[in-house]
């Protein structure tokens, strides 16, 4: 090969090059600064992808994607490489160093890795075909990884679990998966329930048993193996993109919480762009770091832009039936939860009914609010060409009555709206409503100031109305 067209390849090689190893370097160094302009010891830093890096390691697992963890420990940017004890740190303007001696990987694929009282931790994880439950930490001093007892281990299926660190009140939540038990025995049942658990780093201590979650939340997208580590560990809770739509974990409180419609917009703007990024928050704010540009974009975000619900997370954990309860037991327990379903039914249904009623009241107070000016006629030959059905079917009733010079009943006009079985608060609003509209279309068509329907109380009870078409108008609608 002539030396020119080498030393031309070597030229479009480093021209290439270079300015990745630079852009590395200033997001580096954009990271660091952030970091560093506020408190931000024991933050969790979330990568959106695996493959999500602002720097490439001298060295890293030999057979598999070597994911990187990233931490900020005692004012450094520190980088554990998925899968293995190895620990990187990075300080501005300056190569890589190696802190670990370990020599060990294989065994923490998928583990929660966290900061607590200026030590380095490492939760869990999958290796050597099976999932591991133990807590870790690093010891500075000689550069190498031990297990920390708790009072039990909670091994969990490492590509489907979520983690929450609660700085704040010192806890690590997990929703997960119990692993899949390696056997050829295809009688032993797997469990495909998720639950929560809770690990207490004062005690070191989880709790006695998980709680199952709440199957309402079971979404497909926030379990998916590219994203489950991808979120915001605020203050407030966890922040996940759950299907398209933030929603907030308050796990201290057991409840989900919904973000106000502007935020919602705010942050999923920046989220959706098309750039590999890494998630934290601190400050009351999300920080969005783009990996490529170096560039944070930040949301303020406090308990404001928070919409309270009473959907919990997790749920109690059902009661054991004794194996030597009796039949009057079973039938008792049977016909209670038969009256609990009952009870949870007609509830729901209030709730529903009362949601109508509240967009009914306010669809009738819009109307109100509705100016004659604004009330458009397009047929200026037929009045009744300008009503709806319904409309024209009230009108017709009314005229009818009143050429036989008869009150029109309230429950006449239910019947001909389709109200009938409707609950009464219903049949008010929406009966209202349609004699408002066509007593305005009336106005606005005829060009007369006087209303075409009239009320009068009943005679027999001053508590009912009664309805008729005015006389001198009648002649302008038949």
């Amino acid at each position: 090969m002539p030396l020119r067209f080498l030393l031309y390849g070597i030229a479009i090689f480093l021209s290439t090059l270079i300015p990745r190893i630079g852009l590395s370097q200033k997001s580096i160094d954009s990271l660091i600064n952030n970091l560093q302009n506020s408190p931000a010891e024991g933050v969790v830093i979330s990568p959106t992808n695996f493959d999500h890096k602002i720097v490439t390691l001298p060295e890293g697992p030999k057979c598999f994607i070597d994911r990187h963890n990233y931490l900020w420990f005692k004012k450094k940017l520190v980088i554990q490489v998925d899968g293995t004890g190895m620990l990187y740190e990075f300080n501005q303007g300056k190569p890589a160093i190696r802190l670990d001696s370990t020599c060990y990987e294989g065994y923490n694929f998928g583990a929660f890795n966290f900061i607590y009282r200026d030590t380095i931790f490492s939760f869990g994880g999958y290796g050597f075909w099976m999932e591991n439950g133990m807590l870790r930490w690093y010891d500075e001093k000689n550069g190498e990884w031990y297990v920390k007892p708790t009072n039990k281990t909670v091994p969990y299926d490492a590509f489907t679990a979520k983690f929450y660190y609660d700085l704040a009140n010192k806890k690590i939540y997990i929703i997960y998966q119990k692993p899949t038990r390696r056997s050829d025995d295809k009688s032993v049942a797997k469990d495909y329930d998720r639950y929560v658990q809770c690990l207490d780093l004062l005690t070191k201590s989880w709790w006695d048993d998980p709680l199952p979650f709440n199957k309402v939340l079971e979404v497909k997208k926030i379990f998916q193996s590219e994203s489950y580590f991808a979120g915001f560990h605020t203050k407030l809770g966890l922040l996940i993109d759950n299907d398209l739509e933030f929603t907030l974990y308050d796990f201290k409180n057991n409840r989900i919480k919904k973000i106000e419609p502007i935020k919602q917009t705010a942050i999923f703007n920046s989220y959706a762009k098309p750039f590999k990024k890494l998630l934290f928050s601190k400050d009351s704010s999300l920080q969005l770091f783009n990996v490529l540009t170096g560039n944070i974009v930040s949301i303020p975000f406090s308990d404001a832009d928070l919409v309270e619900t009473d959907i919990p997370i997790y749920l109690p954990l059902p009661k054991k039936v004794s194996p030597f309860m009796g039949s009057q037991q079973i039938v008792s327990l049977s016909l209670a939860a038969a009256l609990m379903l009952l009870i949870g039914l007609a509830v729901v249904r209030f709730k529903k009914m009362r949601q109508q009623i509240e967009l009914l009241t306010l669809q009738a107070e819009a109307d109100k609010e509705i100016n004659d000016s604004a009330i458009s006629i397009e047929n200026r030959q037929s009045f009744k060409a300008n009503l709806t059905e319904a409309e024209n079917n009230l009108l017709e009733l009314l005229i009818n009555n009143s050429l036989l010079d008869k009150m029109t009943s309230v429950n006449q006009m239910n019947k001909v709206l389709g109200l009938a079985k409707k609950q009464i608060k219903i049949q008010n609003n929406l009966r209202a409503s349609a004699v408002l509209m066509i007593n305005k279309k009336f106005k606005a068509y005829s060009g007369l100031p006087d209303d075409l329907v009239e009320k009068q109380r009943t005679e027999f009870d001053k508590r009912f109305f009664e309805y008729s078409i005015q006389r001198k108008c009648l002649s302008k609608v038949r």
